[in-house]
């Protein structure tokens, strides 16, 4: 079937049956027993009752509870223009609130899509007026076979499910509907007992239960989507922090694959232990992928379908022993009545590989990184460097060279001490691993030297990184004994090549080294970017000229 058939499908029954039924309730049903205004408190009671819809929209759920009352009041056309007001307006100012409370995103859906929700609800609404003179339960069976038909055909088009899944799906919306009518027969029967007003006010109170409820819902999705996005924000944080760090995070995730390989383990621990340095850890819950953190698994397993006794679980506490030392501890939560022995076993047998990997990947890492900052030592830088610099001569793109140094930091050393230098220390780096894209490299240069190498990157994105790292450090509150705080600040040089004339990677570094004691001469606290000559470039735009300046060659005169 085609999608515009599909289309089709999904609105026109619903539309033709509700206009069809109108017509014919106006012309051979009972005149209205009632003034025509008294549909208004009927239609007001139906539109707040009906904002209540856990299982989503299908008719008018509980708002059907005025159909009854209308439909002795009004005959059965004026049951079914009710219904249609109250849904189409139902659905409109419920949709507007969970907009404006942000409980989901901007929904798309089509106007004849709502005229079909209106028409379902008059249709099935006539329906049960029409059944109702035989008995009320033959009204409620009306109303709701005629519903299900409609929404059946609707769903089915739109959503190309299975009968028995469209059923299922059905059966929460049906039960909320079958509810709100069987609540309207009740009204209308009282109404008959004691006039058209205790029927309004029985309708009314019903509807403000109804309304409270839908209130209390629509807040709680607004609290959860909140909370959604705070969740999300703090995993997108973490992500950049594990794209800061992912020789850290790739021991985790590989120990957790095996893990997962072998079993099914509901959470997920890892610490680390390097030799130098603070320990580590990194959590994960199901196939999720870890993330830096303590795992804090329920209290007891889930409840499976059927009737379980939910046991403790089942922790397995491993830890990782390579050359007669401890690198890490490995702790996995498994529901006992899904654990395979078999599975236990082989993962036991596969520790000490696992061990010995993990081992690899920490000497591997404190072969390349300063124990002290996190950022990959020089000898390391070196060799990327090269690569790079011939990278770069071979297909002609920009390689930037980004020399940071901290401002006074003797001076730190001296007044604060050494612990105080060594945070400092850390925390700038930790900006600038932060400012670090995928493919960029942050290396300690020396002392409180560090060095950006920035591949595939001009002059001018340069200056801008190293500007934002400046900002950053400056913004940094280190704390001190006794309550205080110190703050940093830094000054970066840059050399970018082909822009300036390089013969190697050394003369590169020694550029961007020039830059930096220019930035320096010029009062610290600065970025300039080496234009050649002598003349540098600062963050603002402006060009400011070093000690050997030599001005610009001029554009050759070709004719005089």
């Amino acid at each position: 079937m085609s999608p515009a058939w599909r289309r089709a499908l999904e609105w026109a029954p619903a539309l033709t049956a509700g206009a069809l039924a109108l017509v014919v309730a106006r012309a051979f049903g009972p005149a209205a027993a009632a003034p025509a205004l008294g549909l208004a408190p009927l239609a007001a009671g139906a539109l707040a009752a009906a904002l209540h819809r856990p299982f989503g929209g299908a008719g008018l759920g509980l708002g059907a509870a005025a159909l009854p009352l209308g439909a002795a009041s009004f005959g059965p056309a004026g049951a079914g223009l009710l219904a249609a007001g109250a849904a189409l307006a139902a659905e409109l100012l419920h949709r507007g609130l969970r907009r404006r409370l942000a409980t989901e995103r901007e929904e798309r859906r089509s106007p004849l899509r709502l005229l079909a929700a209106a028409g379902a609800a008059a249709a099935a609404a006539i329906a049960g007026a029409v059944a109702g003179a035989a008995g009320p339960l033959w009204g409620l069976a009306g109303y709701l076979a005629v519903l299900a038909a409609l929404e059946l055909v609707a769903r089915g088009a739109r959503e190309g499910a299975t009968a028995r899944d469209l059923l299922a799906a059905l059966a929460g919306p049906l039960a909320l509907a079958a509810t709100g009518y069987a609540a309207g027969l009740a009204v209308a029967a009282a109404a008959r007992a004691g006039g058209f007003g205790l029927g309004l006010a029985l309708l009314g109170l019903w509807a403000a239960l109804a309304a409270e409820a839908a209130r209390q819902a629509l807040f709680r999705a607004a609290s959860e989507r909140r909370l959604g996005d705070l969740l999300e924000a703090n995993r997108e944080a973490k992500r950049r922090q594990q794209a800061a760090e992912p020789r850290q995070v790739g021991i985790a995730a590989e120990v957790h694959g095996e893990c997962r390989k072998l079993l099914a383990p509901a959470w997920f621990q890892f610490d680390l232990f390097p030799r130098e340095g603070e320990p580590q850890s990194w959590c994960a819950r199901g196939e999720e992928e870890p993330e830096p953190g303590e795992a804090v698994p329920p209290a007891a397993p889930p409840a499976l379908p059927g009737f379980h006794r939910r046991p403790a679980w089942r922790v397995l506490d491993y830890p990782l022993l390579a050359a007669g030392a401890r690198v890490a501890r490995l702790r996995l939560w498994c529901d006992p009545r899904r654990l395979d022995p078999a599975g236990v076993e082989a993962l036991e047998t596969l520790l000490p590989q696992i061990a010995t990997r993990v081992q690899g990947a920490l000497l591997d890492r404190e072969a390349r990184e300063d124990p002290l900052t996190g950022a990959v030592l020089r000898r390391h830088l070196e060799r990327r460097l090269a690569l790079a610099f011939a990278g770069a001569v071979e297909s002609g793109s920009p390689l930037a060279v980004v020399m940071c140094d901290l401002d006074h930091f003797k001076r730190i050393n001296d007044g604060h001490g050494h612990a105080a230098g060594d945070e400092a220390l850390r925390r700038a780096a930790a900006v600038l691993r932060a400012h670090c894209r995928e493919r960029d490299l942050c290396a300690r240069y020396g002392g409180e030297e560090f060095t950006l190498l920035l591949e595939d990157t001009g002059g001018q994105t340069a200056l801008e990184i190293a500007e934002r790292v400046r900002r950053a450090i400056a913004a940094l509150e280190v704390p001190l004994d006794g309550g205080t705080t110190l703050h940093l600040t830094a000054s970066a040089g840059i050399a970018v090549f082909p822009e300036v004339q390089a013969r190697g990677p050394d003369d590169l570094v020694q550029l961007a080294d020039a830059a930096l004691y220019e930035a320096k001469r010029q009062g610290r606290d600065r970025c300039l970017l080496d234009l050649g000559g002598g003349r540098f470039r600062a963050a603002d735009g402006s060009v400011v000229e070093g000690p050997g300046a030599r001005p610009p060659a001029a554009a050759p005169r070709i004719f005089a």
